[in-house]
C-alpha cells in the first residue's frame, strides 16, 4: 500500500494521528470511502461520517439493516466504487441533503433521544 501511495502526489498514508486529526479529515473530505467485510451492526466511523462528513461511499455490508442505506452510495466492488468517486467528487453537498441525513440519524442515533427512551424504559418498568 505504501508502495503504491507512493506513486501518486495527491495520496497521503497517514498512521498514528490523533481522533481531533481524524474528525478533521472526515469533515472536510469531499468523499468518505467507507468499505467493511463485517456486517455486525452500526459502525462508528459510519455514524461518524454522515454526522460530520459529505459524501459517503460503502459496501453493502457497512449499512446491513442500518436504515441508512439512503444516505449513502453503495457499491461493492472497487471498480463500481472509482466510478461512483468520479461521479460525485464535484457533487455539491447541498443543505436539503444534509437535512435528509439529520432527520434520520437524529431520529434513531441521537443521543438525547435515546437518553429519553431510556428514561422513559426505566419509568415504565417500574
Amino acid at each position: 500500500m505504501l508502495k503504491e501511495a507512493k506513486k501518486h502526489s495527491n495520496i497521503q498514508v497517514k498512521h498514528n494521528i490523533t481522533t481531533s486529526e481524524i474528525y478533521e479529515l472526515v469533515c472536510n473530505a469531499q468523499i468518505n470511502i467507507l468499505p467493511t467485510f463485517q456486517a455486525t451492526g452500526i459502525k462508528l466511523k459510519l455514524l461518524s461520517a454522515l454526522f460530520n462528513g459529505r459524501h459517503c461511499i460503502v459496501n453493502s455490508p457497512m449499512v446491513a439493516n442500518t436504515e441508512m442505506e439512503s444516505l449513502c452510495s453503495i457499491k461493492d466492488s472497487a471498480q463500481e466504487m472509482k466510478i461512483e468517486v468520479c461521479r460525485i467528487f464535484e457533487k455539491e453537498f447541498n443543505l436539503s441533503e444534509k437535512n435528509k441525513r439529520e432527520e434520520i440519524l437524529l431520529k434513531n442515533f441521537s443521543n438525547v433521544e435515546n437518553a429519553r427512551k431510556l428514561i422513559q424504559m426505566i419509568w415504565n418498568h417500574e
